[in-house]
């Protein structure tokens, strides 16, 4: 749980697999913003429409282990140490916040309107 906390946390200093997760991060970001920009061209996302859906399924399970990962794993931060608490307050902060509704659209799907421009944040 440690190392997954290190791993995670852009605050700590880190080794080479924390630079290699944390290009990745932004690498998958990018390519996210890059992703609802084209599709919102018709010819493209008729075109590729396929590669967006494929795309945002693996933005969307990466980003939810991402966020799993980090509520297990927060318990190491002092500053949100117990177990139960400890989580709920980490899951309050604004960058938990955001990292929710970054993937929260995705389910729930069952309501009539597109939250897909949420994952820009």
């Amino acid at each position: 749980r440690r190392r997954l906390y290190l791993t995670l946390e852009p605050t700590e200093k880190g080794g080479i697999l924390e630079r290699i997760f944390e290009i990745l991060l932004i690498t998958i970001i990018v390519l996210n913003i890059v992703a609802i920009i084209l599709e919102s061209v018709p010819r493209y996302a008729q075109e590729y429409g396929l590669l967006f859906k494929y795309f945002e399924d693996f933005s969307v399970a990466f980003f939810t282990l991402e966020y799993i990962s980090r509520i297990y794993a927060i318990v190491e931060n002092p500053k949100f140490s117990d177990p139960l608490y400890g989580r709920l307050r980490y899951a309050k902060t604004s960058m938990a916040i955001v990292d929710l509704l970054a993937i929260l659209p995705f389910y729930l799907t069952f309501f009539p309107i597109d939250l897909r421009f949420l994952r820009i944040f």
